[in-house]
């Protein structure tokens, strides 16, 4: 029988192949994921100094970092169709270009009167923030084999907080003017020669897919021999086996497609598409508590990292003191690359592990703001929560990612990684901008408290959602990759 795209070309199985160089596209991804996120909270880490440089209050610093959720919600729509429109190429060089223009501007406005130069610095660099923060699931299942598929979404969406963490490290030695404006040149000329490197060598996708759910993506018509199992191309040899599950989701998926899409053509990412599926996820009850709890949760726990030493220093901590407190719980948040490893080897279970996340993460934020609340607590113990506290809300907060893209990848399955890792990342900077606004507004206790609480509510939701994992049995059931090179 013949399996093929219900626009009706005829297309020859790949060989499923991995290859070595698909290291050097997730690394190249992360350093502009680390940029991105590092010239975002630069003037956060640095409050106090970026206010005596600018001659500001520590409302427009607050305002500096609003800018990224607000250019999130803005273009939004146009990257989310860009990704599919141009590919995973195009929109990732050009997240590198609008990260390298940012910094750059930046570099030259150390007075008062081009303060709106660093504003548009800022608003350039949120502008990469859709792209940087869509695509990690979509570079995974396009260069990853299944086994490795959420560790290298892990890698791509964690180290965002090695980014925040690199900004508090290089904040704490930005103590004057003159240090700030040699901090800014550096991070320019870092952010350019990781625009180079991405227009080197970036492509969107391998040669031939690494699996068989990407290159059923990709509308691949599968050959098979009804008594070997076995897939042939037009001349007649074998390219990867596949059993009778395999066949049969395959077929599901065609029949889907082909009752929702008659056409003769390959079907294009336009902006009724992307309203359908988008709208189509929060119809379903799975989907939509996947998006609401992880992209709210993830949205206020990073702005309360990106506001951190504001809450801080008016309980009286000194300003390096608050970026340490800062910097350990963001350069704990690499720790969340475990997660992707443990779902990957040890415990595939996405519901579990955004069960224990949640739990463990509503438990130290609750910690941390019982500690710095002014309710006594005896000195040795309340320092002693606070190091244990603060890298467990960053560890945690950091490790939602990779097992929340792939819970919606699972449960959104066959719509692709990038729509639904966008979707969830516009419910997160509305999240992360509404707490940023109101945070003017809160006291430090108020804005610790709505961590808590939301932590606290997101694992209550999540109890009720159902485990599917179409994606994975296709996988599982389908290929033998032939090999590396």
């Amino acid at each position: 029988f013949v399996l093929q795209p219900s626009w009706g070309a005829k297309m020859t199985a790949p060989t499923l192949q991995l290859y070595t160089r698909r290291w050097y596209v997730l690394v190249v991804f992360m350093l502009i994921v680390i940029n991105q996120n590092n010239i975002w909270l630069t003037y956060g880490a640095t409050s106090t100094t970026t206010q005596a440089a600018y001659g500001i209050s520590a409302n427009w610093v607050n305002a500096l970092g609003a800018a990224g959720p607000v250019a999130f919600l803005i273009i939004y729509p146009f990257s989310s169709w860009a990704i599919g429109a141009m590919g995973l190429r195009v929109s990732v060089v050009a997240a590198a270009a609008l990260v390298a223009a940012g910094s750059v501007i930046r570099a030259f406005c150390m007075s008062y009167d081009t303060f709106w130069m660093v504003g548009a610095g800022q608003l350039l660099n949120a502008a990469a923030g859709p792209i940087v923060m869509s695509v990690p699931p979509l570079v995974s299942a396009a260069w990853f084999p299944a086994e490795e598929r959420t560790l290298a979404t892990a890698l791509g969406s964690v180290v965002s907080a090695l980014g925040c963490g690199l900004a508090f490290v290089v904040g704490l030695g930005v103590t004057n003017v003159q240090q700030l404006h040699i901090m800014l040149y550096a991070e320019g000329g870092f952010c350019v020669l990781v625009f180079i490197m991405s227009c080197i060598y970036f492509p969107s996708a391998p040669p031939t897919p690494p699996t068989l759910s990407a290159a059923e993506r990709n509308h691949v018509v599968v050959v098979a021999d009804a008594k070997s199992n076995t897939n042939t191309n037009n001349n007649g040899a074998d390219k990867y086996v596949i059993n009778d599950e395999a066949s049969a989701l395959l077929a599901k998926h065609h029949h889907h497609q082909h009752q929702q899409q008659q056409q003769q053509s390959p079907p294009k990412r336009d902006g009724r598409l992307l309203f359908k599926q988008s709208i189509g996820m929060f119809a379903q009850r799975d989907a939509c508590l996947v998006l609401l709890t992880g992209g709210i949760l993830t949205g206020v726990n990073g702005a309360w990292v990106g506001v951190i030493v504001n809450i801080l220093v008016p309980l009286g901590y000194s300003q390096p003191s608050a970026q340490l407190v800062g910097l350990m719980s963001t350069i704990a948040g690499t720790g969340g690359i475990l997660f992707g490893k443990i779902h990957d080897s040890y415990y595939k279970n996405y519901k579990g592990l955004l069960l224990i996340i949640y739990g463990v993460l509503a438990l130290a934020s609750f910690s941390f703001t019982i500690t710095t609340s002014g309710i006594y607590v005896p000195h040795t113990w309340s320092v002693a929560i606070v190091f244990v506290s603060t890298p467990l809300i960053g560890m945690c907060g950091a490790g939602i990612y990779p097992i929340l893209y792939e819970a919606l990848a699972e449960t959104t399955f066959p719509v692709s990684e990038d729509v639904s890792a966008g979707l969830v990342s516009l419910i997160n900077n509305l999240a992360c901008f509404v707490y940023i606004f109101v945070a003017d507004y809160l006291t430090p206790l108020m804005m610790n408290c709505l961590l808590t609480g939301t932590a606290a509510v997101c694992f209550f939701c999540t109890i009720f959602i159902r485990k599917r994992y179409p994606r994975s049995n296709l996988d599982a059931a389908g290929a033998i990759t032939t090999g590396t090179v």
